[in-house]
């Protein structure tokens, strides 16, 4: 079964809703998925992110196995953007294993506060430490403290993004 041609039978959204149903049946697919999601030029990228969308919406433990795999190529410098944003996006959207807890915040503190980042990885990444923040209420103060410090010097999607996370 190759995937990625798979992706590309009919509109991005049924590609990505037959990738998925394939892969929900057959779920030794979704390794493939996740190797296509990071080896693969731009559009394949994208459709392969619709149909870790999918999974989230379905079955988002499904995801968990992937976490440590998923945090080795947040560390890589060589991947097309959409990839780390991808990856962000989905940590925003699931339940973060305890396990994984620490190194997905580590790196979405990163993204979080730094300026160079892209506004959609820094929007995702304030989601994610705003969403670990509530089970470790220590950590509230310092997400608040960097949602006020960049406020007045980003753009208004991140400050919408932050007023939602501030409340």
């Amino acid at each position: 079964m190759d995937l990625p041609e798979v992706f590309y039978q009919g509109s991005l959204k049924d590609g990505a809703s037959r990738s998925y149903k394939i892969i929900a049946s057959v779920p030794e697919l979704l390794q493939q998925c996740f190797t296509v999601f990071y080896t693969s030029e731009v559009n394949t990228c994208h459709r392969c992110a619709w149909v870790l969308q999918f999974i989230l919406d379905d079955d988002p433990k499904l995801l968990h196995p992937y976490i440590p795999e998923m945090i080795a190529q947040m560390k890589r410098l060589n991947h097309i953007s959409g990839v780390y944003r991808n990856i962000l996006r989905v940590w925003s959207l699931m339940d973060i294993p305890e396990e994984a807890e620490g190194e997905v915040l580590d790196i979405a503190f990163e993204y979080f506060t730094s300026p160079e980042r892209s506004v959609a990885m820094r929007v995702f990444a304030m989601t994610i430490c705003t969403n670990l923040a509530f089970r470790h209420p220590d950590l509230i103060p310092e997400v608040q403290a960097i949602i006020l410090e960049h406020w007045d010097h980003t753009t208004p999607a991140w400050r919408s993004r932050g007023k939602k996370e501030l409340k």
